[in-house]
């Protein structure tokens, strides 16, 4: 997993007075609308939708241990069928999601019935997990939205950099 340090957009304000300083919150501003705005139109509106989904696929994808041997390709995760989901992985229980999300249990309850319906998860015994048909919308669109963020934050610290 890529890790990327954005320590220097905590005091970004600051930067306002300062030369560059316009540009610099222009970025970030942007940045957060972009990723606000794809947030609600990506998950249709749902309410904790983001938290909730994130919190299953850590809980799914941690589930199975990887080795050089059979680390696989995003390509091998957009091929598995449901099917094949529910035999090789293991889900979050709701109260694993709630130790994760902070989410209330009902909430959950309720926010997962409705993403389950519309075909995002689907259940397995107690255990929630994504399906083949939320990988291969969302996984697509959560690559385009990294790119998103590295290119604001080398923007920022471009603009960071000049500054000096």
């Amino acid at each position: 997993m890529r890790k990327y340090n954005l320590e220097f957009l905590k005091n970004i304000k600051s930067f306002k007075y300062q030369p560059y300083g316009k540009e610099i919150l222009k970025e970030y501003t942007l940045l957060f609308r972009d990723i606000y705005n794809h947030e609600i139109s990506h998950h249709e509106g749902i309410t904790y939708a983001p938290h909730i989904l994130r919190a299953v696929a850590s809980l799914q994808w941690s589930s199975k241990e990887f080795t050089k041997s059979n680390e696989q390709s995003i390509n091998f995760y957009l091929k598995l069928t449901d099917k094949q989901i529910l035999k090789n992985f293991k889900g979050g229980t709701l109260t694993e999601i709630h130790h994760l999300t902070g989410i209330p249990i009902e909430t959950l309850r309720r926010k997962i019935d409705l993403m389950i319906k519309k075909g995002w998860l689907m259940k397995k015994d107690k255990q929630i997990l994504q399906t083949h048909q939320w990988l291969i919308y969302h996984v697509p669109m959560a690559i385009a939205e990294t790119d998103r963020v590295i290119e604001a934050a080398t923007k920022i610290s471009k603009l960071l950099s000049d500054k000096k």
